[in-house]
């Protein structure tokens, strides 16, 4: 296995390099009228800095999980795989949390090792790039939620109750408040279900069920698994690693 990750951890480098000449740049930024001067105090101040060590922590995590790679399946010579790497690079590195930058090293260690159809992998990577770790959170619980019973019957559902005390309707178990209101405020919930469900990844589930009001009661779709299977070989393992 070492010298397919050396070659690997070579093409990795090759995408780090090509992200640091961004700095040549700082030319052009200068000559822009009026706030070329004030820009460009912003990129090599504390934004750059800031920047940098974010960057620095991912190219740990990618090394680190590129590391338990067994094969290498993708073209690491490609010009795709090297964009690839430049896109992640600069997304990973304006990440805030670790668990978002770790998400991004994710998705690469899936490429390597699956060498999936490059556009579904720029597509997995600008999704992640939108979802914060309360998104994912809230997908966890939907993708890991028991099945209920009688309107709901087999089917994964998680409800947004306003307070942990609510009633859910019969059948269901799992509510986002009681599971996640000790990290999140019952309107950062209600519109990261909003959110999840414009992008497809929920889909609103009480609409039709005994007159149960709409934004309520939410399932996770065939995207959300596809979007889990990127971030780990199953949507089982995504869902045990990512544990609070």
């Amino acid at each position: 296995m070492g010298t397919k990750y050396d070659v690997l951890k070579t093409a990795v480098d090759r995408g780090v390099e090509r992200y640091a000449s961004v700095d040549l740049l700082r030319a052009g930024v200068q000559a822009i009228p009026l706030v070329g001067g004030a820009i460009d105090t912003v990129l090599s101040g504390r934004a750059s800095h800031l920047q940098l060590a974010r960057l620095d922590r991912f190219i740990g995590q990618l090394h680190a999980r590129l590391s338990n790679v067994e094969a290498v399946v993708v073209d690491v010579s490609s010009d795709e795989f090297v964009d690839f790497i430049v896109t992640c690079l600069d997304r990973a590195s304006r990440a805030r949390t670790p668990e978002k930058s770790q998400r991004f090293s994710d998705i690469v260690a899936t490429q390597v090792s699956q060498s999936r159809p490059w556009d579904e992998a720029d597509m997995a990577t600008r999704l992640l790039n939108d979802l914060e770790d309360i998104h994912m959170s809230v997908l966890r619980a939907a993708l890991t939620a028991p099945p209920g019973t009688n309107p709901f019957a087999g089917i994964k559902v998680v409800a947004l109750t306003s307070q942990a005390t609510d009633m859910l309707l019969d059948g269901l178990s799992v509510s986002l408040v009681s599971e996640l209101g000790n990290q999140y405020s019952i309107v950062s919930l209600r519109l990261a279900c909003s959110e999840l469900t414009g992008r497809g990844l929920l889909r609103d589930e009480g609409v039709g069920r005994w007159d149960a009001p709409a934004m309520t009661y939410f399932a996770a779709t065939d995207l959300a698994m596809w979007l889990a299977g990127w971030i780990n070989s199953t949507t089982e393992n995504w869902a045990e690693s990512s544990q609070p």
